[in-house]
């Protein structure tokens, strides 16, 4: 045996090789809306109920740079506030969106309609390089307001969808794509009216009328 570095003339075998990196993926979900009862479901709601939807992002193994999640409410929804926000053991930012109404690290755009919430470089130091790993998440929690504007009518379908963003490692724009969470349908009290007469008087023709 001998080292072939140590060989004059002898140039030692080498290779290069790429690691490619996983993207993030995303799933949203409808929580739930805030009144639940007779017809209104967990599904529907009037003008002026909150909906909640949870936003969870597996992280892949090492960086993920720029990373942000970009929400787009639908036309008569906008954003109320963000209820929590949640690492896994193995996941840290360097920046983490805030809770509340005025979220730190989080910008909110065409009137409460499009929601960006920033967590700038994302590591995930498990070593284990498994996509399903239950410690490689994210979880944020907010909640959305059904406004009142003239769409939103009985029937009216509300889809809420979101994106990942993130940067890859020479610095391109790259995107999850679009998801989407089950559809809010927007419902509306039924107003009824009723009406009563009653006539006193001995003759058919005669007599005192009251109407209520």
């Amino acid at each position: 045996l001998y080292d072939p570095a140590n060989v004059s003339g002898v140039v030692p075998p080498q290779d290069t090789a790429e690691v490619p990196v996983a993207p993030p993926e995303l799933t949203k979900t409808l929580v739930g809306t805030s009144i639940v009862q007779g017809n209104n479901i967990n599904t529907t709601a009037v003008i002026g109920e909150l909906a909640t939807y949870q936003l969870v992002v597996r992280v892949p193994e090492g960086v993920t740079n720029g990373f942000q999640i970009v929400d787009l409410l639908p036309a008569g929804m906008a954003f109320v506030d963000v209820q929590s926000v949640s690492f896994d053991a193995n996941i840290t930012s360097t920046l983490t969106p805030g809770t509340g109404t005025a979220p730190a690290n989080v910008s909110v755009a065409n009137n409460g309609g499009q929601v960006t919430f920033d967590f700038g470089n994302v590591t995930n130091s498990n070593n284990t390089a498994n996509g399903t790993d239950p410690n490689n998440r994210i979880t944020l929690v907010f909640r959305a307001v059904v406004l009142n504007t003239t769409g939103n009518v009985a029937g009216t379908s509300l889809v809420n969808r979101a994106r990942g963003d993130y940067d890859d490692a020479a610095g391109n724009d790259l995107s999850t794509g679009l998801i989407s969470a089950p559809a809010v349908s927007v419902i509306e009290p039924r107003i009824t009216a009723a009406k009563s007469y009653t006539l006193t008087g001995t003759g058919a023709s005669t007599g005192n009328g009251t109407s209520n």
